[in-house]
């Protein structure tokens, strides 16, 4: 009996197309969610303690527990970062004024009939909910490590220790001083390494809202002006771009295994570094607040927008 559908030897031409689309399926593998991570009741309420001081205590304690707010705040800010988190804490215990609600509205509004574009968006924040450090306390209270008397003269340590050690090749007698300064370097390190890794994850925080501020710029920043004209990303961008340079480590320190720790314990790069963001975020302070300020807000506003979008009984009141 005859086979109605003869089975055909497949070309190099098609191997090759099934092989890249198996390819490329390997390769873009969707984007897993990052898990949202804890945070303790004093981070999430920073903010609000930083607007109560000017503006009032808001919702007392007794009545914010009765209506049992915290667990509404963790239902809406599923899926979003701690800094939106805590504009929703703020204002759920600040509350808004008349001004203020008519053009959150308006945003909302905005937002739930451009679920696409604003999809896009989200994307590009979802880094955010890796930050591991709240920042109110360092932006709007002013909570930083204090810099240690030889701080001024940090950046002549790794270059005396250069001179030390290419000396030795030539004169061993310069063993004499490169021994003692080798030991002075691993008790520094010893001293603030603790503090240097704390600090660390509080300028991985600032990197993120910076790099974040500059990616919705760079996908939106022409329609988001039109569609959301109170949020200057726009303006930002070229600002917090200067601004993450400075605060990006090298490449090239990854790049090589085992580079980064010889280059902490024996040139102090981690110390020098950390001792040189203190004047890059004294010199930014204002740019990172406006970022941390628009970012939130705009976190919040799509945070209700998704938790209006979600409930089909929604309805507006005019």
């Amino acid at each position: 009996m005859a086979n109605d559908f003869p089975l055909t030897t497949p070309t190099i031409w098609q191997r090759v197309r099934l092989l890249s689309r198996s390819l490329l399926s390997i390769i873009w593998i969707k984007q897993l969610e990052p898990l949202d991570l804890e945070f303790g009741r004093a981070s999430i309420a920073a903010l609000y303690r930083c607007r109560a001081r000017s503006n009032g205590l808001g919702l007392d304690d007794q009545t914010w527990s009765d209506l049992d707010l915290d667990t509404y705040c963790g239902q809406l800010a599923r899926g979003f970062s701690i800094f939106g988190l805590q504009q929703l804490y703020s204002v759920l215990r600040l509350g808004r004024d008349r001004i203020g609600l008519d053009a959150q509205r308006t945003r909302i509004l905005a937002i739930c009939e451009q679920d696409t574009f604003l999809a896009a968006l989200r994307i590009q924040m979802i880094p955010l909910r890796n930050v591991r450090q709240e920042l109110c306390s360092l932006l709007f209270e002013g909570v930083a490590p204090r810099r240690p008397w030889w701080s001024p003269y940090a950046f002549l340590l790794p270059i005396t220790m250069t001179v030390s050690l290419g000396a030795c090749f030539f004169m061993p007698m310069f063993l004499v001083v490169a021994a003692p300064l080798l030991v002075g370097f691993i008790a520094i390190q010893s001293r603030y390494y603790a503090e240097v890794e704390d600090w660390e994850a509080t300028w991985d925080a600032v990197r993120k809202l910076l790099a974040v501020t500059i990616g919705i710029s760079k996908i939106g920043a022409d329609k988001l002006c039109v569609l959301l004209p109170s949020y200057p990303f726009g303006a930002l961008q070229k600002r917090a771009a200067a601004a993450l340079r400075g605060l990006s480590p090298s490449p090239f320190i990854d790049f090589v295994p085992g580079l980064r720790a010889y280059a902490d314990w024996y040139f102090l790069r981690n110390i020098t570094g950390h001792l040189k963001s203190y004047s890059i975020f004294k010199a930014n302070s204002a740019l990172i607040i406006e970022c941390y300020d628009c970012v939130s807000s705009f976190e919040l506003d799509l945070m209700l927008a998704q938790h209006l979008s979600n409930n089909s009984g929604r309805c507006w009141a005019q």
